[in-house]
């Protein structure tokens, strides 16, 4: 227990284990729903992304912490990598290359998924690596983070999981799904770069973040949200699940409830400096959604149950933040 606890740490798990692959599921079951073939028996392509997409994660992870450690300590922060001597460090990192490159082999000759896939993993390696380094090329970091974390892992869900059902193949789908990925990813680093700003400038780190001011940055938020909305909007035509809609509207009163009881501010992507906040459509994408397609499956489709209760023992964090906040509402409701 004690060597998978230092595990989830040395790999930064709880900070991407349930933001990034709750909603990265979320397209999967959504696209699995295209085709008439029950989702348990598109269970092992379901699993083979999972996996892919999590040793990408982790490598991710791995070269951030290696990168980033000289500005790391400027600021006074402590990672796990920093305890490893330094002629061992990007072992762990060539490790999960190795892993990469043997689910590129696998996915051939689906050169459209492995093109997405490999995408990924150049998008990150440019964002974090020297020379190129874009994390602190400003604008260019942010893109290469929001396509290496979301787009490209988003649409190549989708392609995997096309190429077992070619005959539901929907490109405005997997349109869609580009830009809802897209748009959401840039909002996730610029709240992310806002947030170590003043790390970030303390340091000399060039994000774009540290290159522009909070007041300027504000107009840029209802425009980003607009198109991310627009584009999930297109993605829930596609989907067209009257139950999406129904958790969808359960999410905007726990978002409304948890402003009212809990002064928790929803915001964009800019967090106020000295009160809680919540990120809008946060928990819409990693628990509402997922939710709402599994319950809608486990409804419709045989061992749709077990597919439900496999998704929340592997993601737990955010349901149980959830049924803590409806508990304390409803208590709170009956004192009012």
């Amino acid at each position: 227990m004690q060597a998978i606890r230092k595990l989830v740490r040395f790999a930064r798990l709880a900070e991407w284990w349930e933001y990034k692959l709750c909603p990265l599921l979320a397209v999967a079951y959504a696209t699995a729903l295209f085709s008439e073939t029950p989702v348990y028996q598109l269970v092992d392509t379901i699993l083979f992304v999972f996996f892919a997409v999590a040793i990408g994660a982790v490598y991710v992870s791995l070269i951030n912490d290696i990168t980033d450690i000289k500005e790391d300590r400027l600021a006074g922060k402590r990672t796990g990598m920093m305890s490893v001597p330094s002629r061992w460090r990007w072992i762990f990192p060539v490790i999960c290359l190795f892993g990469g490159v043997s689910v590129g082999w696998y996915l051939w000759p689906d050169w459209p998924s492995a093109m997405w896939y490999g995408l990924a993993w150049v998008s990150f390696s440019l964002y974090s690596i020297r020379p190129f380094r874009f994390k602190h090329r400003g604008i260019l970091g942010v893109f290469a983070d929001a396509s290496g974390a979301h787009l490209f892992p988003s649409l190549f869900v989708v392609s995997v999981i096309f190429h077992q059902i070619p005959e539901s193949a929907n490109v405005g789908w997997q349109f869609s799904v580009g830009v809802w990925s897209i748009s959401y990813g840039i909002r996730g680093i610029l709240w992310h770069q806002f947030i170590d700003k003043a790390n970030d400038c303390d340091t000399g780190v060039k994000t774009f973040a540290s290159l522009v001011a909070n007041q300027s940055a504000k107009h840029l938020e209802w425009p980003l949200l607009g198109m991310e909305l627009l584009a999930f909007g297109s993605m829930l035509m596609y989907i067209n699940l009257p139950i999406v809609y129904i958790f969808l509207l359960g999410y905007g009163l726990i978002a409304y409830f948890r402003a009212r009881f809990f002064a928790l501010k929803p915001v964009v992507f800019l967090a106020p400096a000295n009160r809680p906040y919540q990120l809008i459509m946060l928990d819409g994408y990693q628990i509402f959604l997922p939710l709402a397609l599994l319950v809608h499956m486990a409804l419709t489709q045989p061992w749709g149950w077990i597919i439900l209760i496999v998704h929340f023992a592997m993601f737990p964090v955010g349901l149980k933040r959830l049924i803590s906040d409806l508990t304390y509402t409803l208590s709170s409701l009956r004192g009012l």
